[in-house]
């Protein structure tokens, strides 16, 4: 733990070996929090948590949802409704048509999928500003205690922030290739991931947006006005293109 903490101290020595830790610790955290918490048995799925374990189960046998699964307002679960949406059932039904009616398994899922988030926190802050402050944002990111807790819970917050971080990662990557044919499919990819997380939260809509126009309005010139245009294009679309079937 000595060699450890002095890694923590001094990112800037060994940052590989750094960040490896950080991640470790990170997943230890994480994944011994998910794996021992209380109420396995099923008492800690109630109201929001109990709607996605029912209505996930459901569509991972390919059975009609159940009406007493609607929430206390009464809304479908895949409606379009503020209360529930359907991105974090379909990542639900997933694991459970993978590993059956588990909910410890979309608990380490998220486990894990917290732990990759953290590293992507690190990547954005690297490519944005320097490998010092992407350090010190996953160091807040791997030891923020709501992280953790939240990936226990079969709630959208886990899932949601990933899909938030690696779109925006995904996007800086297709600017950062943005000569070459990498860009325009990291482009694309990045709208997909977008248009994901919308389906997850509505919240990210007007990331969408900010993004695409911030980086009409605020990228280097050394990109050329129609390249731009292609990139920002394909990212809107690709993003619209997932989100529209559900949302009709």
């Amino acid at each position: 733990m000595t060699q450890n903490a002095f890694l923590l101290r001094n990112p800037g020595k060994f940052p590989h070996a750094a960040l490896t830790t950080l991640l470790v610790l990170s997943a230890i955290l994480r994944i011994s929090y998910v794996w021992f918490l209380p109420g396995q048995d099923g008492d800690r799925l109630h109201s929001d948590m109990g709607v996605y374990d029912q209505t996930g189960w459901a569509m991972a046998q390919a059975r009609p949802l159940p009406e007493e699964s609607f929430g206390y307002h009464g809304y479908h679960p895949l409606s379009g409704s503020t209360y529930y949406y359907a991105g974090y059932t379909y990542f639900v039904a997933t694991i459970y048509w993978v590993f059956g009616h588990l909910p410890l398994a979309v608990r380490v899922t998220q486990g894990i999928i917290a732990t990759a988030s953290v590293f992507l926190v690190y990547f954005i802050g690297k490519q944005v500003f320097d490998r010092h402050v992407g350090w010190w944002a996953a160091l807040g990111m791997g030891l923020h205690l709501p992280q953790v807790y939240y990936a226990g819970l079969l709630l959208t917050e886990t899932w949601f922030t990933f899909l938030q971080l690696l779109s925006f990662t995904l996007w800086l990557g297709s600017w950062n290739h943005a000569k070459s044919s990498s860009g325009t499919g990291l482009a694309i990819l990045s709208g997909i991931t977008a248009g994901l997380a919308c389906l997850n939260r509505a919240a990210f809509l007007p990331g969408i947006v900010i993004i695409a126009a911030g980086s009409w309005f605020l990228h280097s010139k050394s990109i050329s006005r129609s390249r731009r245009c292609q990139l920002v294009s394909l990212f809107v679309i690709s993003a619209i293109l997932i989100i529209s079937p559900v949302t009709v």
